[in-house]
């Protein structure tokens, strides 16, 4: 058995820690930045996204749907470069 040095993955103190790892993450990244990829037999489309929206929440996650849905499309028809 493996001992455990950090908290369970069901328990609270766990979801504390990711929710805070989190916002450490956005100073990182920075908001509005996301990283998007499609795996296919002949390899891996990926594209970054940062969308200058600062904190809008709703209009990142809105471009970032979007975003995901063109680079999958692209995909399909064969226009995306690996």
């Amino acid at each position: 058995m493996i001992p455990r040095t950090g908290p369970r993955e069901s328990s609270l103190h766990f979801a504390s820690f990711l929710e805070k790892q989190e916002r450490t993450d956005l100073n990182w990244f920075g908001r509005g930045y996301v990283a998007l990829a499609v795996a296919t037999e002949s390899g891996t489309y990926k594209r970054e996204l940062s969308t200058g929206l600062g904190g809008d929440r709703e209009a990142n996650m809105i471009q970032f749907a979007v975003e995901g849905l063109v680079l999958l499309r692209d995909v399909i028809r064969g226009d995306a470069k690996l």
